[in-house]
């Protein structure tokens, strides 16, 4: 069966969603746009079959493996069944819902958000959406270049190879956000509050919520674009007391990033990301920490770059182009803690089959600090169907 249920049912019940909602539909640029007296609906989708292998595949794991459990030595998934509508009902309302079918017995909500865009430099959305921080998490999925935002390897918990970047936080939460970007295309925003941690990604714990600002700055150098960002959130950590009464406390992170070129375009791309900032689930002797007593939380820090070169491809009726591609990871969860640190270096590729329908390939290896740990790995395969 593997993750997501069978692949067969979940991508047929996807198909009788889609063959539904495009009925009397038209075509346009690969996409399908309806019309509904002054409204705008623009429908895409993806499908995204996965197959991987790891390491982890033994039972016990030895005493030198930083596998936790056993996992299936190939696995085969759905990873992704989704569909995009985009509506604009005017010239400055619009909304969007994409939702996600790849599990068998339910159907996950990503975004759900309306809009109001007083002028491209001022937009408010509400709603279920993406949150502005990690320049690699906030890129839309369809784009990625490695099959998973960071190494991966299924039976691997350790600490530095963890989702530093957001602690329990879902890449996608309720709130608000205003952003813009100016006529010019030179300086974008976003500034939005969100329910941070919480019991779901649709109702909050406790009062506090989360706070994200970013802002970026586009330049071009030699006939690509140049992006530098930074951002900052503050996120909540709701506790219990001994009185029994739930409050919170917050933590703050902090992102610089850079890119050099666009996922669309031929030649060189490279995307270099760093967050850093404290860790809610340390404090600095690396134990979980009592937000009663005000204890000092440890320090973290996730470095990533992404580079790549896209080749067009003529001639060959069935591929576009393909497209050679390097990650070099670094993560620490607890700068006062020795050896717990670790490398991940994810060499792959592209094969480009038409736009964003393409197969990815991604060999994940984890490298740690601790000199007793051995390097575990993981290929990945992830063939993405997308109009």
């Amino acid at each position: 069966m593997g993750k997501g249920g069978s692949v067969w049912t979940v991508a047929g019940r996807f198909g009788v969603w889609l063959l539904s909602a495009t009925l009397f539909a038209t075509p346009v640029l690969g996409q399908v746009e309806v019309t509904a007296g002054a409204a705008q609906i623009r429908i895409s989708g993806q499908i995204g079959i996965q197959a991987e292998t790891t390491t982890c595949n033994g039972f016990p794991p030895s005493l030198d493996s930083a596998c936790e459990r056993q996992e299936p030595s190939i696995d085969l998934f759905m990873r992704r069944a989704r569909i995009l509508f985009d509506a604009k009902l005017n010239d400055w309302l619009e909304f969007r819902i994409q939702p996600d079918f790849r599990d068998i017995d339910g159907v996950v909500l990503r975004d759900a958000w309306g809009r109001m865009v007083f002028d491209p430099a001022a937009r408010l959305t509400i709603g279920h959406m993406k949150r502005p921080f990690a320049g690699f998490f906030f890129s839309p999925s369809t784009y990625y270049r490695t099959v998973e935002r960071r190494p991966v390897i299924p039976g691997v918990r350790a600490a530095p190879f963890n989702d530093l970047v957001r602690f329990d936080v879902t890449l996608w939460d309720t709130g608000v956000m205003l952003d813009g970007r100016t006529h010019d295309g030179r300086f974008g925003y976003w500034v939005g509050a969100f329910n941070g941690r919480s019991l779901s990604d649709a109702t909050d714990l406790n009062t506090e919520k989360q706070f994200i600002g970013r802002g970026e700055v586009t330049f071009e150098v030699g006939g690509m674009p140049l992006d530098f960002a930074g951002a900052v959130a503050l996120t909540d950590v709701p506790f219990e007391r001994q009185s029994g009464a739930i409050d919170g406390t917050y933590f703050t992170l902090f992102e610089l990033w850079t890119e050099l070129g666009a996922y669309t375009d031929p030649g060189l791309h490279i995307q270099a990301g760093l967050v850093l900032g404290e860790n809610p689930t340390q404090n600095v002797v690396g134990d979980a920490p009592d937000f009663e007593a005000k204890e000092d939380l440890a320090n973290l820090y996730q470095f990533q770059v992404i580079g790549s070169w896209k080749v067009p491809v003529e001639g060959v009726k069935w591929v576009e182009g393909f497209e050679p591609v390097l990650r070099i990871y670094r993560g620490d969860p607890n700068v006062d803690v020795d050896d717990d640190a670790g490398w991940g270096l994810s060499p792959g590729g592209q094969l480009f089959f038409r736009d964003r329908t393409k197969l990815v390939l991604s060999w994940d290896f984890a490298l740690f600090d601790a000199e007793e740990l051995r390097t575990e790995n993981s290929f990945k395969a992830h063939f993405q169907v997308h109009f």
